[in-house]
């Protein structure tokens, strides 16, 4: 069993969100800025950094865009 279904339902994409939020930060992006250069909308960022969204392709979007593997921006208990 993955620790992740011990969390609560949303806990796990609020953690994403947060993450994800952090690397575009770091790498200096603006939402609008992350959004035109992966080809979304500011209002599919924002859903995706608040949690709201964990849609799979574009977390890998956003990812590929940041130089990030966006499996890799939460980490897991497992590897506390």
């Amino acid at each position: 069993m993955n620790n992740r279904e011990h969390e609560h339902p949303g806990a796990y994409s609020v953690k994403l969100g947060r993450a994800l939020k952090q690397a575009r930060e770091s790498v200096g992006y603006s939402v609008d800025e992350l959004a035109l250069t992966c080809g979304l909308t500011s209002e599919e960022i924002t859903r995706l950094e608040t949690g709201g969204d964990t849609d799979e392709a574009r977390l890998r979007r956003v990812g590929f865009a940041l130089g990030f593997d966006w499996m890799g921006l939460v980490e897991t208990d497992n590897h506390r």
